[in-house]
């Protein structure tokens, strides 16, 4: 007869070679380099006749492979499973859910990604505050003035950013805030990189404040998407409580990003 737990079901009994199975996937993932059957034996605790067996048995479903010392790596099939789990993610409904799965943040939140020299919102959760902002979701605004925008032109190469603004017309200016020529536009965007975080300071609509970082994904080298906080009154926001404000959206980034497994 099965045992019950507190809540009157059956007990759950984890199958052992399985856990195994999954450990010793973690432990070889986690190398830089094939390992061999002892290391991965002694380092993990497990018998090594067991070991090798199901070190044998991943290797033959694809999800390890042997070198010509014998040593063992992840194999491909692991790599095409991940890939297509992301394919079937949808980044507004993972942005969605991780906000779920926190308490709330009380922060105006966005999503966005780049479509040329604009970004477009795909996701917004408005705080308490009764924040009132032009990034309706589907709406497009000028990524040079935006924090989501400035977080995803950071990775953009210098020629590539020129094209998207050929003279410094190019640049839209909402406000008196925004960045008058591509030479600002450029050093505020190196800024960006080294801090993490992209600032929007009245730049877009006046008394707002945007902080945004970048969102990548699985074998992908440029950001795939961009989150931003929006706080109102820029001049009531100290420097440190702007620092702050980036480590927490850099911090949901990264999440988002570890989601994408990027």
């Amino acid at each position: 007869m099965n045992q019950l737990d507190s809540e009157g079901k059956p007990e759950f009994t984890p199958v052992p070679a399985i856990v195994r199975a999954v450990a010793i996937l973690d432990y070889i993932a986690s190398k830089s380099s094939p390992v061999g059957l002892n290391s991965i034996s002694r380092d993990l605790g497990f018998p090594k006749s067991s070991t090798l067996g199901i070190c044998r048995t991943l290797t033959a479903e694809g999800l390890l492979v042997q070198d010509a010392r014998r040593e063992y790596g992840v194999g491909i099939r692991v790599v095409r499973l991940a890939g297509r789990h992301l394919a079937g993610l949808d980044l507004a409904q993972v942005f969605h859910r991780l906000l779920d799965s926190r308490p709330s943040i009380n922060k105006t939140t966005q999503l966005a990604v780049l479509d040329g020299n604009h970004v477009v919102y795909l996701a917004r959760r408005d705080a308490t505050n009764g924040l009132s902002l032009p990034s309706t979701t589907g709406r497009a605004l000028p990524a040079s003035t935006t924090s989501v925008g400035k977080a995803l032109l950071a990775y953009v190469s210098l020629s590539r950013l020129r094209l998207l603004y050929p003279t410094d017309d190019a640049l839209p200016q909402n406000t008196l805030g925004s960045a008058a020529t591509f030479s600002s536009l450029v050093a505020e965007l190196e800024l960006t990189r080294e801090r993490g975080y992209a600032l929007d300071r009245s730049e877009t609509v006046r008394g707002v404040l945007g902080v945004g970082a970048a969102i990548f994904a699985l074998g992908e080298p440029i950001p795939v998407g961009a989150v931003s906080f929006a706080e109102a009154d820029t001049n009531l926001v100290s420097p440190r409580d702007i620092s702050e404000l980036g480590s927490r959206i850099a911090g949901l980034a990264n999440d988002l990003s570890l989601l994408l497994g990027g």
